[in-house]
């Protein structure tokens, strides 16, 4: 309902023409007439939000990612929370854990979010090297990949294939022992920080 003269204020999620979303606060006025008893127009405008709405997003969504951490003994039910949460946050398409697994020698994929369910199986039967990203994770350091057509870690044909457009990896360590892999990616042209 229109009040005349009150200010509406709204936040919504807007993705932009590259694909990146932002965050808007909507703000409008509107005019009423007593005379034709209705808005006869409406002022305002919008102010990206984006900044401050990440920030409290990933405070809000950490904060979580501890509470199911500690409140969970299930791996499964808690691998799925997490990335859901983190699929959020970042905002990305696909979120994927890949476990250090000694019989293969490789990292393999031991759940994953988002994936189109066309390309789930080949997912759960994907292994990464050790060596992957330049051992980069390996030495506990995460890896931000905005454009993967201008990296040489991962090959044309897997990115395709997973239609990966930018990627983070980031090593989950305990102990200073890396023992897995979280890697989160979207399908479209993306700026993780």
């Amino acid at each position: 309902q229109v009040y005349a003269n009150q200010d509406a204020t709204l936040e919504i999620r807007v993705r932009s023409a590259s694909g990146a979303w932002h965050w808007l606060r909507v703000f409008a006025r509107p005019d009423w007439s007593p005379a034709l008893q209705r808005v006869v127009r409406l002022h305002g405008g919008f102010q990206d939000i984006t900044t401050y709405k990440r920030r409290e997003i990933e405070k809000t969504a950490l904060l979580e990612v501890a509470r199911d951490i500690a409140g969970m003994l299930d791996l499964e039910a808690m691998l799925s929370r997490v990335h859901r949460r983190v699929a959020q946050v970042l905002p990305c398409d696909v979120v994927a854990t890949f476990r250090w697994e000694e019989s293969s020698n490789a990292f393999r994929a031991v759940a994953e979010h988002g994936v189109p369910a066309e390309l789930r199986q080949d997912m759960m039967q994907l292994r990464m090297a050790r060596g992957t990203f330049g051992g980069r994770t390996r030495r506990g350091q995460p890896v931000v990949i905005n454009d993967v057509t201008e990296q040489s870690w991962l090959s044309p044909e897997l990115c395709a294939r997973f239609r990966i457009a930018a990627l983070i990896a980031v090593p989950l360590l305990v102990r200073n022992r890396h023992f897995g892999t979280l890697v989160a990616y979207s399908m479209v042209p993306n700026r993780f920080d």
